[in-house]
């Protein structure tokens, strides 16, 4: 059988961190241990770095896109 959790909640946890979610709160979203979202955010990004990397100046102006829309997130009012 299978074991641990299926892949589309791994999938939603590690889209909620990456939209700037604490792993608690992952934990509270999705009824998982932050522990196994720790985990998968961690696996996620080492199958990342292994990526074979084809221009440096792109993937860094993508990096500091996603720096600048979690800034603005992160302060729009109660959540």
């Amino acid at each position: 059988g299978q074991r641990g959790y299926p892949g589309h909640i791994k999938r939603k946890a590690i889209q909620l961190y990456l939209e700037g979610n604490v792993f608690r709160r992952i934990e509270r979203i999705l009824k998982v241990s932050h522990v196994s979202v720790i985990n998968w955010v961690k696996k996620a990004g080492a199958k990342l770095e292994k990526l074979p990397k084809k221009d440096e100046k792109v993937e860094v102006l993508e990096l500091d896109e996603l720096c600048v829309n979690f800034k603005k997130t992160s302060g729009s009012g109660p959540q």
